[in-house]
């Protein structure tokens, strides 16, 4: 059942729900946009070889994050140890901000 919020008398979607839905369909093609600049894309590919590089040289990759970030730094640790879209060994990933000792440490 759908939540009376997000739908309207006649079972339809809100206006408000359906325009957020249209604003985050459009920032992702905007990133998407982004992303096949010149500039932008050599920057993507460059952290790519880098986490690559890093990885198969035997190094773990820290992720870091703070405030909602740090959500964010345990999402991206966890698809790397998770397999994520393939079916995978996992990778050596951190989030230096799941211990509480690191964090106030650090």
């Amino acid at each position: 059942m759908e939540h009376p919020i997000h739908t309207l008398a006649d079972g339809a979607a809100s206006p408000a729900l359906t325009s957020r839905l249209d604003a985050g369909i459009a920032a992702w093609a905007q990133l998407v946009d982004a992303v096949r600049e010149a500039a932008l894309h050599a920057q993507v590919v460059a952290a790519g070889e880098a986490v690559t590089n890093a990885l198969t040289g035997g190094h773990k990759i820290l992720v870091a994050g703070n405030g909602g970030s740090a959500a964010i730094a345990s999402h991206v640790a966890a698809e790397f140890l998770g397999k994520c879209v393939h079916d995978r060994a996992p990778l050596p990933a951190i989030n230096l901000a799941e211990s509480l000792s690191s964090v106030t440490a650090i």
